[in-house]
C-alpha cells in the first residue's frame, strides 16, 4: 500500500523484529521441480524461506484462496516482490504454498495467498533464502 510507504513501524512489530536473529541461512539453488521439492523439504523441517517472484495479474489480484499461478511468458509483469513462504498443502495433486501477504487483510484471504508450485517452479523467481531464527526474549 503506498500509502504506508515511510510510515513509522508500529512499537508492537518493532519489538517482536529486535526479539529474534537468524541463527543459519541457506539458499536452495536448485530448479524446476527440484526446486520445489526442496522448498517442501525446508517447510517439513520447521523453515520458512524467501523468494522473489514475478508478480503478474493473477498476484496483483488475488482476492481468494484461489491458488496464483506463474505469469504466462510473455505476459505484462508489474515487477517482482520478495515473499515469505510460511506454509505447504497439497491439493488435486498439486502442491501449494501459503504466502503471507504484505498488502493488508484485504489481500488474498485474510493477507494471506496459496502459491501454485508453478510460482516456485518459474525460472524468473529468485533469491530462495531459508533462514533459522531464534527467539532471543519474551
Amino acid at each position: 500500500d503506498d500509502a504506508n510507504i515511510n510510515q513509522q513501524v508500529p512499537a508492537d512489530v518493532l519489538a517482536k523484529a529486535i526479539s529474534t536473529k537468524v541463527q543459519s541461512a541457506h539458499t536452495i539453488d536448485s530448479e524446476g521441480t527440484a526446486r520445489a521439492d526442496d522448498a517442501v523439504q525446508s517447510l517439513l523441517e520447521g523453515f520458512c524461506f524467501s523468494m522473489a517472484i514475478p508478480v503478474g495479474d493473477g498476484y496483483e489480484s488475488a482476492n481468494s484462496q484461489s491458488p496464483v499461478v506463474a505469469p504466462a511468458a510473455g505476459a505484462t509483469l508489474y515487477g517482482y516482490h520478495d515473499v515469505a513462504i510460511v506454509g505447504v498443502k497439497t491439493v488435486n495433486g498439486r502442491r501449494l504454498f501459503l504466502n503471507p501477504g504484505s498488502w493488508g487483510s484485504s489481500f488474498g484471504f485474510n493477507g494471506y495467498v496459496w502459491l501454485d508450485e508453478s510460482v516456485l517452479e518459474d525460472p524468473r523467481a529468485s533469491d530462495f533464502v531459508v533462514m533459522q531464527v531464534v527467539n532471543l526474549g519474551g
